[in-house]
């Protein structure tokens, strides 16, 4: 691993099994690209049940608009758990509290933005029988609380 994938490894604070593989940067667009890798062979266990199984790698891009004064794009193949609970991805250090990183969903709607999950579709999501609209009129005195 040469000297700024070492750096860009200890400011993204990434733990081994996790390790910078390449980076570069367009002047132009003022844009970082940053590749990482998984580099553990092991099986992963289930947070949740603790069985063993690897599920297939999924590419993921995370993006931060202000990252050393520019944009910086995290390319990742983050491995998976397979198990009885379904299918995870393990856990991302640039996915932690307070990390200014969002994914970018490749879906034709979004055009390569990073995605903004609202508060009335986590709601729909959690419960596809009762429409956050209507969640959000019954409740707005709770909703309020929770922004």
């Amino acid at each position: 691993m040469g000297h700024l994938a070492i750096f860009y490894s200890a400011v993204l604070g990434l733990p081994p099994p996790w390790e910078v593989t390449s980076v570069s940067f367009d002047q132009g667009a003022k844009r970082l690209n940053i590749n990482i890798a998984f580099q553990d062979g092991r099986s992963l266990a289930c947070p949740a049940c603790g069985a063993t199984g690897a599920g297939e790698p999924q590419l993921e891009t995370w993006c931060h608009r202000e990252f050393l004064n520019c944009a910086a794009y995290l390319h990742a193949r983050v491995p998976s758990i397979a198990c009885s609970c379904g299918v995870c991805p393990v856990q991302r250090p640039w996915c932690r509290v307070g990390s200014r990183f969002s994914r970018i969903l490749d879906h034709g709607g979004n055009r390569g933005r990073p995605a903004r999950k609202s508060l009335t579709r986590a709601l729909d999501a959690e419960n596809p029988h009762a429409p956050a609209a209507t969640l959000s009129h019954r409740h707005a005195r709770h909703m309020r609380r929770l922004c």
